[in-house]
């Protein structure tokens, strides 16, 4: 058994990064290892706050870093995620989940937070094993830091997204009008996750019930067919997943993307961009309507996949449905990310004893 360190950022934002890292320190865990996280809050900083940005982001990892050096001698194996282990000397691998300047690039942001977060990233793989959780994420990081990552894809558990096969009562259930179609968004509300497209689209479909489950932040809308929940359980998300026609991902940045897998694990079509898991995804047929590759018109080009789809019939849905949930489920289980982690957490175990 060995005893493994993962770092990562703000554990009270509860994020992608995090929920990550303890996924792979469950997966750790039962493959019979000890799993430490160190995270900003271990850091028991005075100048921690969350959610943490800017100056104090920057301070607090080179803290980090600094203090996981410090505990060192107590781990077998470091594993960094993104730029948080940029200054621990002893990070053996580093996941990345992020490539900054194409992300400030493509939200319009400031270039310096893109500048600086870019020479973290880069400082965090050198010398070191690179994972990159995406095809999409591989390609940037060697455009950006000329690295070439392995490619490990993120799972999702099947066992937990899946098609329930009594609609109706979950439509009761969460009392919905079951003469009108539901259209559902999940994640965070700003406009990195498309918000805004979400709102363009429910405002030009006023007779559409659209429900928003975010886990992080606050809603603020005043279209009246917008329900929002927070904070739901995995079994509640699955059964907003169930009860939708459709779940709207527009993210104008996103490195992998849980919510495009996990929807159409539970057999409703998910409409996204060509990032992350629609970069792959958008070479098979069933899924190239619901991708959209012209960022410019993200609001449109949604609204028209969304009309297109209803349209069908529901032979022609269910097709869709069928099609595109057999190939997530076989393609993006948890269990090959599981087994590939082990592998590869495996072989840096021998070959640094």
């Amino acid at each position: 058994m060995a005893h493994i360190a993962l770092l990562y950022g703000d554990d009270a934002k509860k994020g992608g990064i995090r929920a990550y890292s303890h996924m792979l320190g469950a997966t750790l865990r039962n493959a019979g290892h000890k799993v430490s996280y160190i995270n900003f809050n271990t850091l028991n900083s005075p100048i921690y706050k969350s959610p943490t940005s800017g100056w104090r982001e920057l301070a607090l990892t080179y803290l980090l870093g600094t203090y996981a050096d410090y505990l060192s001698s107590r781990f077998d194996l470091i594993i960094g995620n993104g730029y948080y282990g940029a200054f621990c000397n002893h990070t053996a691998v580093t996941i990345y989940h992020f490539v900054y300047p194409s992300y400030t690039k493509h939200l319009g942001e400031n270039p310096i937070k893109g500048i600086i977060g870019g020479l973290f990233e880069k400082k965090a793989g050198k010398n070191r094993l690179q994972i990159a959780v995406s095809q999409f994420l591989a390609e940037e990081i060697k455009r950006y830091y000329d690295y070439s990552p392995i490619v490990v894809p993120n799972g999702i558990d099947t066992w937990t997204f899946y098609e329930v096969e009594n609609k109706e009562y979950l439509r009761k259930k969460w009392q919905l009008d079951p003469d009108n179609p539901v259209i559902a968004f999940v994640g965070r509300w700003n406009r990195r996750k498309g918000a805004d497209v979400v709102e363009y689209v429910a405002a030009n479909m006023p007779h559409v019930q659209f429900i928003a489950v975010v886990g992080y932040g606050n809603v603020t809308t005043d279209l009246p067919n917008i329900s929002v929940f927070n904070s739901l359980s995995h079994q509640e998300i699955n059964e907003i997943y169930n009860i939708a026609d459709i779940v709207l991902y527009p993210s104008r940045y996103e490195p992998f993307g849980y919510v495009t897998a996990e929807g159409w694990a539970a057999g409703t079509p998910v409409i996204t961009t060509n990032m992350g898991l629609g970069y792959e995804l958008v070479s098979i047929p069933v899924f190239q309507p619901f991708i959209i590759k012209d960022m410019n018109m993200i609001k449109e080009q949604t609204l028209e996949s969304v009309k297109w789809y209803l349209s069908l019939s529901d032979k022609e849905r269910n097709d869709i449905r069928h099609e595109g949930s057999l190939y997530i489920r076989k393609h993006y289980n948890i269990k090959r990310w599981q087994s590939k982690m082990k592998e590869i957490v495996g072989y840096l175990l021998r070959k640094t004893s």
